[in-house]
């Protein structure tokens, strides 16, 4: 993929992980990872590339491939206290900040705004009455991911 081949590994792995890693942050904020959540991720995964770049659509393509296995796995590798884990979690997605100057404008702003989709969705997915106060207070937290600032 033409766009992550201009990073370091880390970076590439970073960029690549990090879709999964908003899931884990958002889904797992109040401290329960729910089903309703981890799905609504893999179909944003599944449908993100259908008006994107080739590049984009490469990078969904591999995001998107065994998603809940990744997120398992990946999950597993974050402290079993959410507070302690969304610390951590925003801490590694703030490396992405000093990525963006690396990549193409115009992947990183889409990139970007996939990844506050994928958060967006995945806050929507679970919480609410009624449709009411959809996004419940932990996950309002992180949900614009501040940690990440906008490419410039």
């Amino acid at each position: 993929m033409n766009d992550l081949d201009k990073l370091s590994p880390e970076d590439a792995d970073l960029v690549l992980r990090a879709p999964v890693m908003v899931a884990i942050l958002i889904a797992g904020a109040d401290g329960d990872v729910d089903g309703k959540e981890i799905h609504a991720a893999i179909a944003f995964a599944k449908k993100a590339h259908k008006n994107a770049t080739p590049s984009m659509r490469k990078l969904f393509d591999l995001v998107s491939e065994d998603f809940e296995d990744k997120l398992l796995i990946l999950m597993q590798s974050y402290p079993a206290d959410h507070l302690r884990r969304n610390e951590v979690l925003a801490a590694e997605l703030q490396k992405l900040n000093a990525i963006w100057g690396h990549l193409d404008p115009g992947f990183a702003d889409s990139y970007y705004q996939s990844i506050r989709a994928i958060a967006r969705r995945i806050a929507e997915s679970s919480g609410g009455f009624f449709g009411i106060r959809k996004i419940g207070e932990a996950e309002a937290q992180y949900v614009d991911l501040p940690m990440v600032a906008p490419p410039r």
